[in-house]
């Protein structure tokens, strides 16, 4: 009855001054109620009921009022050693749960429509995780994190909807994966598509399957600042249907899988499906394993600027293996580095031998190259070859391909076209 009788006294205090919020305690979850926004509160003598959202009284650790007011869309998820905080506004709490077990936070959404919600999450864990599970788009806004779960994903929204990864500028966000032999699918993993934004840093090192994992499509924004996987079981970055980056960084080392692989979905109809454009920014990988490709695409590699540079060091290994590829010039020339030092590669495949040689750029059909620069390097090895083109060449003399400092001619499957532009 003392605890109740504290709770009527806070609510007395809270609706008798404006500009404050009510923060109602159960556990490490703490729903916010803005006095500007409380409309109609009621109570009895169990019962507590704010913007549609009812309390049991002996369920609340606390009621404490505060000066100040909390935006009505972000829920505030702070994570401190083995334990984590959500703060929730109550307007979010209407149709979201959230459950913490130790520093493990998972948070279901039935929110169809209405404002999106924005996920902010911050602090240091070496045991934690964030998990999502909705079917409305929400924003992930990263903002000084550092987190590692020892068992599965740091990160899973299992939710296919936009989902923006929002990197605060300024801040270090480090993710990471222990789950060797676990069964998440990547230490990042987004069931939707993904859109990174913000000029902050993300660091990634899984330990378990892929680094990055989107579903559907993944982009890049031109606002993006950098990414760095360190280490991945699997590939750095797998991205479902297509892969588009305006802007930003993105280094990728330490993978034992493919650098950035597009996968087309099973739906033909999708838009883009199993394309890689790149209109801007920079890419550097380097890759150590054999059979391995730096940019690998089941469709069109489209590429307008920016600068990319991979390094393969295994046998048979390609830094670019594209089904078929168009360069050219938007508002940057783009520019290619490519290096690959490893040998040939045999593999024996239902019985049967296959060679697989090095390439720094591959294709399985056309190629169109009207703008730009590709600089191919075979070094260690006379196994590799700078181009191989799968089947016709086009080309204009604005168009440079250089092997190992050279001017050279692709080999070309079909037949070379020289354009005028």
């Amino acid at each position: 009855m003392k605890r109740i009788a504290t709770i009527l006294l806070a609510l007395l205090a809270f609706v008798s001054v404006s500009a404050q919020s009510l923060y109602i305690y159960k556990g490490s979850v703490i729903t916010v109620v803005n006095s500007s926004t409380a409309g109609e509160m009621t109570y009895t003598p169990t019962t507590l009921t704010a913007n549609g959202v009812t309390f049991n009284l002996d369920e609340i650790d606390s009621i404490v009022v505060r000066d100040g007011e909390i935006r009505t869309d972000s829920v505030i998820i702070t994570y401190s050693g083995t334990t984590a905080q959500v703060l929730m506004p109550v307007q979010v709490a209407k149709h979201a749960t959230a459950t913490i077990k130790g520093a493990h936070v998972a948070i279901e959404s039935t929110q169809t429509d209405s404002t999106e919600t924005i996920y902010a999450l911050s602090g240091n864990s070496s045991n934690g995780s964030f998990y999502q599970k909705g079917v409305y788009k929400c924003t992930l806004r990263l903002n000084g994190l550092t987190l590692n779960n020892p068992d599965s994903a740091a990160i899973n929204f299992q939710n296919g909807k936009r989902i923006d990864i929002c990197v605060t500028d300024g801040t270090i966000n480090t993710l990471s994966d222990n789950g060797e032999g676990g069964d998440q699918k990547a230490c990042l993993r987004i069931k939707g598509h993904a859109e990174f934004k913000d000029a902050g840093t993300l660091n990634i090192a899984a330990h378990a399957a892929h680094a990055f994992k989107s579903g559907e499509y993944t982009r890049i924004r031109k606002s993006f600042g950098t990414l760095n996987i360190t280490s991945a079981v699997k590939d750095g970055m797998h991205v479902g249907q297509y892969f588009l980056m305006n802007g930003g960084k993105i280094n990728i080392s330490g993978a034992s899988g493919d650098g950035i692989q597009v996968e087309a979905t099973t739906n033909q109809l999708d838009s883009l499906n199993g394309q890689m454009h790149i209109k801007g920014g920079d890419i550097d990988i380097t890759l150590d394993g054999d059979d391995m490709d730096g940019l690998k695409t089941d469709a069109l590699l489209s590429v307008l600027g920016g600068t990319i540079n991979v390094t393969m060091n295994g046998n048979g290994a390609k830094a670019i293996n594209a089904y078929c590829a168009d360069v050219t010039d938007s508002i940057s020339s783009p520019v290619f580095n490519l290096t690959v030092n490893g040998n040939m590669l045999t593999v024996v495949e239902n019985g049967i031998s296959n060679n697989k040689r090095p390439i720094c750029f591959k294709t399985e059909e056309d190629m169109y190259f009207h703008f730009g620069t590709i600089n191919a390097f075979t070094r260690n090895t006379t196994d590799a070859k700078g181009m191989k083109i799968g089947n016709n060449y086009y080309y204009t003399r604005k168009a440079v391909y250089k092997l190992n400092g050279k001017t050279a001619t692709p080999d070309v499957t079909g037949a070379m076209y020289l354009r005028s532009k």
